[in-house]
Order: structure tokens, then sequence, then C-alpha cells
């Protein structure tokens, strides 16, 4: 690994990135980090744009370094016990446009269900999310959105909803009436009884309710228009 690291070509890396990163690998090499491959005093904002890959072990997940994302070429090596201990490592890291799970296709899919971020890859580690054809959503501090996919099409795109009432049936422009309460009750019942002999009562007072509804509305029809009359 030292060695392909060391062949490894230099990466551009802004000023500000730079002595960004300086800064926060400074912190995590005096709170007990190790350097393994790599040499961190080159990435002083003082030093040349172009910097070679570096690898960290002996980080803590909870370190400011592993609560960032660099946009520089820096690993950190964190050492877990299982894969509960993996997973929290990896929840706490405010950051989550994607993941990569190494090992046998059946556990790295258990863990790639647990993991809440924008995009998993399984024995991979960036390839699969250049392919159009797969969503890529951003989750946590990453940001937010999908770009790409069939999902991605539709983030841009404006709902639009157009209902048309067919028929002269309009019972929710009524007046409320006294017996509503009883007929949304008998309604439930008559649909989401435990048993069928409950669903069956249902049914029965729901057509009572029916029946009572609509003569107290026939009642008050018949009064208003008497009212219309005297006046």
């Amino acid at each position: 690994l030292r060695r392909k690291l060391a062949l490894a070509p230099k990466v551009n890396v802004s000023h500000t990135g730079r002595s960004r990163v300086f800064e926060l690998l400074s912190d995590a090499i005096s709170r007990g980090a190790v350097v393994l491959s790599g040499n961190h005093a080159v990435w002083s904002a003082m030093s040349e744009p172009r910097v070679a890959p570096l690898v960290l072990t002996g980080i803590h997940p909870e370190t400011p370094m592993a609560q960032i994302d660099p946009f520089a070429p820096v690993a950190m090596l964190i050492p877990y016990g299982d894969i509960h201990e993996a997973l929290d490592a990896a929840q706490r890291c405010p950051f989550a446009l994607g993941a990569s799970v190494f090992g046998p296709l059946a556990a790295a899919r258990n863990v790639a269900n647990q993991i809440q971020v924008g995009c998993v890859t399984i024995n991979d580690v960036i390839v699969p999310t250049a392919d159009p054809r797969l969503p890529f959503a951003a989750s946590g501090r990453s940001g937010f959105g999908v770009t790409r996919g069939a999902e991605g099409l539709l983030a841009m795109t404006q709902v639009k909803a157009t209902s048309i009432r067919r028929g002269r049936w309009l019972p929710h422009f009524d007046s409320p009436s006294p017996h509503d309460a009883e007929l949304l009750a008998s309604i439930l019942k008559a649909g989401h009884a435990a048993s069928w002999y409950g669903r069956v009562q249902g049914f029965c007072r729901l057509a009572c309710s029916v029946w009572r509804q609509r003569r107290s509305r026939n009642n008050k029809k018949t009064r208003d228009n008497t009212n219309d009359q005297a006046e």
C-alpha cells in the first residue's frame, strides 16, 4: 500500500483547502493519530498546490478531522470491533454523500441497508456512481436533492394536480349535520371492524345513519321553504 501510494499522482488542492486540512491534520496528530503514508507537513498553506495522498491511522471517529469532508486526498483508517461499532462510527460523521462496503455479497448488502447515506457501492469505491442511469442523492450535511436517473429527472419537475367532479352528488357541500359523527363511525366500523359480524353491524348502522341524515336534511329544507313563503 505504501509503495502504491508513493507512486500515486499528486492532486491540486486550493490554498484555503490546504490550510484547513493542515490545521485539522496537526490537531489529529496531537490527539494520537499516526501518519501511515505521506507527509502532513507539505499540506501547509505555504506549500505547493499539488499534494500527495495522505493516510492516517489511530484516529477516533469524533476527532474533528473525521467529521469533515476535506475534498482532498486524505484517508483515515478507523479500526472497529464489530459491524455495529463500524456503523456507529459512520453515523457520527454529519456528511453522508456516499459509502463503500467490501465483503461477501450477502453480508455487504445487510450493512449497506443500514448505512444512512445517499449512495452505497459494494466492493467498489466510486465507479458505479458515475453511471447516469443510477440516481445520486445527497444526505446529511452533504446537501439535498437527487441528480441523474429517473429520480433525478423527477426532481426537476413540478407536480400539478387536476381533479374533476362527475355527477351531481355533492355531500361535502352540505351543511354540517348532527348525524355526521355517527355516519363516519359507521363507515369506519363497516370497513375496518375486526370481525365480519362487526362489519355487518357497521353496514346496518351506516344504512340507518344515512336514512336519519337524509330525513334531517329534508326536514330542514321543508322548514326553510316554509320560512321563505312566510316572508
